[in-house]
């Protein structure tokens, strides 16, 4: 009987692993449970004994990447061997080594392709897992924030300046992440005119 948990085990994993790859590489749309079940080399059948349909696989994938994002984010936000900019630099190379895809195809995915229910979940998820270490890090540097201006507000505008730059290619003619971080942290002006 462990056997037989432990080979179900093996399975589910390799379909997550393989449905992660595809997912990030060709998105929700583009990726099916077939093509799926063929790289693992298992039936269609055989793949919905693990999961229900494509959606839940999804939704799995994210969770287990998540979970990697949560700790490596957290870890970083506790360092106390790099100054602030730091950081953020290292946590947003850590999101691009993390997201072969474009993050705005997942969010689009996520946004347009999944049912309600999913979107909630993985809402959650990525409220907790990616969201949360920098709000927690702007909570750190609270007192150098503008005083109307909360941790949560800064976290969550960082990560809309930042979902493009979360892609292993550079965007053409974008700025480094470097120069992304420093046009955020210190704006476009030397003094206010």
């Amino acid at each position: 009987m462990k056997k037989m948990e432990n080979k179900q085990h093996d399975t589910r994993h390799q379909i997550l692993e393989v449905a992660s790859s595809l997912f990030m590489n060709h998105g929700f749309l583009a990726t099916s449970t077939r093509k799926i079940a063929t790289e693992v080399g298992i039936t269609q059948p055989n793949l919905y004994h693990h999961f229900r349909n494509k959606e839940e696989i999804y939704v799995a994938v994210m969770e287990n990447l998540a979970a990697e994002v949560k700790v490596y984010l957290d870890e970083m936000v506790a360092s106390t061997k790099y100054t602030f900019v730091e950081q953020l630099a290292h946590m947003i190379l850590f999101l691009q080594e993390k997201h072969p895809a474009d993050f705005n195809i997942m969010m689009h995915d996520m946004d347009n392709h999944l049912s309600p229910e999913s979107r909630a979940k993985l809402f959650i998820i990525w409220k907790n897992s990616y969201q949360q270490p920098f709000i927690s890090l702007f909570e750190t540097k609270k007192a150098h924030l503008r005083a109307n201006l909360s941790p949560e507000l800064a976290a969550r505008h960082f990560f809309l300046t930042l979902a493009p730059y979360i892609r292993k290619e550079p965007l053409p003619g974008g700025l480094t992440t470097e120069q992304m971080i420093d046009f955020f942290i210190y704006g476009i002006v030397k003094d206010a005119p």
